[in-house]
């Protein structure tokens, strides 16, 4: 049986063998979805002078004019929407996922984007100090084994008076998925470790044949009839 697991870290191990996890789900499943489009602003400084704004600096110095931006976890498109949106800044997007990256640089590449460079690359080794005005990183550090060393990595690439836009998930929004994915643990290999293919297999059947007008069915639907689904 598996044990209980209230906080989700059932697979975790070290920061190293879960950087090999991440890196594998994500050459699998790619994220985020590719979007069917990507929206180019009319003013080239409009995002920059936003942002600075929304910091109560009218000045607009926060963030310069030709900021050093990184991506930290981009995904396939964050980094695409962050040159797009800046571009008259340099971009690094980094990711753990090579399939991802190459999602990436074929769109960037496609729509003539200039100013993205991308490494593969875990922030848990990133080494790179005081060289970015502006760091990203949303819905990332808490797939890492320790978030708060993953945190600190990127602290030390801002600059001085670098901004750093964070966002982590919220324990309330996962209660769903992750209630499924325990569910899943239990009712599917029966193992006393985690079997993940045997448990993919057991989920696809699962949802597919999932009762109509239930809490677990409605949560899926969003996803498969989402415009961009794959």
């Amino acid at each position: 049986m598996i044990k209980s697991d209230e906080d989700n870290t059932l697979l975790v191990d070290s920061i190293e063998s879960v950087d090999r996890l991440n890196a594998s789900f994500y050459a699998r499943f790619p994220y985020p979805w590719q979007p069917a489009s990507f929206d180019l602003l009319t003013d080239p400084d409009f995002q920059r002078v936003m942002i600075n704004q929304d910091l109560g600096d009218w000045d607009h110095k926060s963030i310069p004019r030709r900021p050093r931006i990184w991506v930290a976890g981009c995904g396939t498109n964050q980094a695409i929407y962050t040159a797009l949106k800046f571009p008259a800044a340099r971009i690094l997007g980094s990711d753990l996922s090579s399939t991802s990256l190459d999602l990436c640089s074929r769109n960037a590449d496609q729509l003539g984007i200039r100013n993205l460079d991308l490494q593969q690359e875990s922030l848990n080794q990133a080494d790179y100090k005081d060289r970015f005005d502006y760091i990203i990183c949303t819905g990332v550090i808490h797939h890492n084994a320790d978030p708060g060393e993953t945190l600190s990595r990127i602290a030390i690439a801002l600059k001085p008076d670098g901004i750093l836009e964070l966002m982590v998930y919220n324990r309330f929004h996962w209660v769903i998925p992750v209630a499924f994915q325990q569910a899943i643990r239990i009712l599917g290999s029966q193992s006393s470790t985690v079997d993940f293919e045997s448990d993919f297999t057991f989920t696809k059947k699962l949802i597919n044949d999932l009762p109509e007008n239930t809490i677990l069915d409605a949560f899926v639907s969003r996803y498969q009839n989402s415009d961009e689904s794959q």
